[in-house]
């Protein structure tokens, strides 16, 4: 997440450097990074929950409050959709009867944690809710899967639940994440806001206008199907804005004042709005129906991740971790009806399946333009990238001079990090990409069997900060590595 505030990082140093001059297949302008500082959390939270947080660093930002700086952390910890399971939090068996909190036994899990810069101390906004003391799941107070974070002009951060809960045979209700509003100096206390829509948020942006702001956020779930509640098929994948109804200027005013959510079409170049019957449903399996009903098949992405706005060059960036079309000079290939075909204009679909493709999507979201401005096979032959290959793109940043700095999701060997420029010729896609970094190199201290690079914070022109998420969600904490924040000094990066 980016930030161009510079914030001291005196506290919690290891003091691990390595000198790394990345080279790729002979190009003499392929960036370099000068050094990396590793930093770990020093002062490990006391309560038994916490030792698992180890593993599930996912996206942070940075909160300027009362003179400190915070970066607020996601931890996510998945739920089970399964009644009598309490979900994959690892090496924590639960003792408890399976009766323990009814449907609400998997929720409540995730965590949100703050990092005082200044004095490297880490303590919860949101703790994980007492399993061993079986205390009940509170909407108010508990999160579930939080994956996203971004901070706000008023000094709080939002925090996006990206699970939603797809029940099994209809034994469970379906219901979906939302977008929750912290404040670091308030611990314990959550503002829901459920008018964002109910369904699997994975990151979410702000963009400042004239006397207000706008959030852009999307259903982290398969265009191709999404199971419903019950198990019969449903698509999601949308992209969504959603506009307050008045400007927030403290905690609590983006659920008390409300506001408009909307789907953008991809075929017609259109923003929809989301009947407020929908969204007031509170059910993924709702919205995710109005959206196959009302969007075209093309708007239905596979997996749409992070999305990150981009205040220099005026564009929207969201990352498909999965391949959701046929790519040829940087768009979509679609027939009459927005459905997508192939170079000989036969329909093909994507079945869901994971597949080692992606793309990073550019929108303006005034005109409606958009274009595929990083193809995930386009690239791979055009800069002759071979193993590991790019693909299956997941959290984005964008740097003070609009460039994207992408983190790969694709299991070691293909955990890396990546950097497209933005484009100067007018075609809609990347001018030049290339891997800055691959995890897997062993000066960084990180597992080479385990985990991935999560978020992303810069914190000036050279200096950014990376989550690693170094433990399987479903592994022991115990046998399992220990998740990592990476300090990356670049330097040389302009290609």
């Amino acid at each position: 997440m980016k930030t161009w505030k510079f914030a001291s990082t005196t506290a919690a140093a290891i003091g691990l450097f390595a000198m790394i001059a990345m080279g790729q297949h002979g190009n003499s302008h392929v960036p370099k990074i000068a050094s990396v500082k590793v930093v770990r959390e020093v002062s490990p939270l006391s309560s038994a929950p916490s030792q698992l947080l180890y593993g599930t660093l996912d996206m942070m930002d940075l909160v300027r409050v009362n003179g400190e700086s915070i970066v607020v952390i996601a931890h996510e910890i998945f739920p089970s959709s399964t009644p009598g399971n309490q979900g994959n939090l690892p090496g924590s068996p639960i003792s408890a009867p399976d009766t323990y909190d009814g449907l609400n036994r998997g929720l409540g899990l995730g965590a949100v944690t703050a990092w005082n810069m200044r004095t490297g101390t880490f303590s919860f906004i949101v703790p994980p809710k007492n399993t061993a003391a079986q205390e009940p799941y509170d909407e108010n107070k508990h999160t579930s899967a939080t994956d996203g974070v971004r901070a706000t002009d008023w000094g709080t951060a939002l925090i996006a639940e990206e699970w939603s809960q797809r029940g099994v045979s209809g034994v469970i209700a379906a219901r979906g994440g939302h977008i929750l509003e912290v404040d670091p100096t308030k611990p314990g206390q959550v503002s829901r806001i459920k008018a964002v829509g109910s369904f699997s948020h994975e990151g979410i942006t702000i963009r400042k206008l004239e006397g207000n702001y706008v959030f852009y956020q999307g259903d982290e779930q398969r265009g191709s199907s999404t199971p419903r509640a019950n198990g019969t098929p449903v698509r999601g994948g949308a992209l969504y804005r959603f506009i307050p109804n008045a400007k927030p200027r403290k905690f609590g005013d983006l659920k008390a004042n409300g506001g408009t959510l909307e789907a953008f079409d991809f075929f017609y170049r259109r923003w929809v709005t989301v009947p407020n019957s929908v969204v007031t449903a509170d059910n993924p399996d709702v919205i995710r129906e109005w959206a196959d009903t009302n969007l075209t098949p093309i708007s239905l992405w596979e997996r749409p991740e992070d999305v990150e706005w981009d205040a220099v060059g005026g564009y929207l960036y969201f990352a498909v971790t999965e391949k959701s079309c046929v790519v040829q000079n940087g768009a979509c290939l679609v027939d009459s009806n927005g459905n997508t075909v192939d170079a000989n204009g036969s329909p093909v679909s994507f079945d869901g399946a994971r597949n080692r493709g992606g793309h990073i999507v550019r929108l303006n979201p005034d005109t409606g333009e958009w274009s595929i401005f990083v193809d995930a096979d386009s690239v791979n032959t055009q800069y002759g990238i071979s193993t590991p290959t790019f693909g299956n793109p997941d959290n984005l940043a964008i740097d003070y001079e609009g460039r994207v700095w992408i983190a790969q999701d694709g299991g070691n060997p293909n955990d890396s990090l990546w950097l497209a420029t933005p484009d100067k010729s007018g075609d809609g896609v990347a001018d030049f990409f290339t891997r800055f970094l691959n995890m897997a190199d062993a000066n960084l201290g990180v597992p080479a069997d385990s985990g991935e690079p999560t978020g992303f914070l810069f914190l000036d022109e050279k200096k950014l900060l990376l989550n690693w998420q170094g433990a399987s969600r479903t592994d022991d904490v115990s046998t399992a590595p220990v998740s990592r924040i990476l300090m990356l000094e670049l330097g040389g990066v302009r290609p």
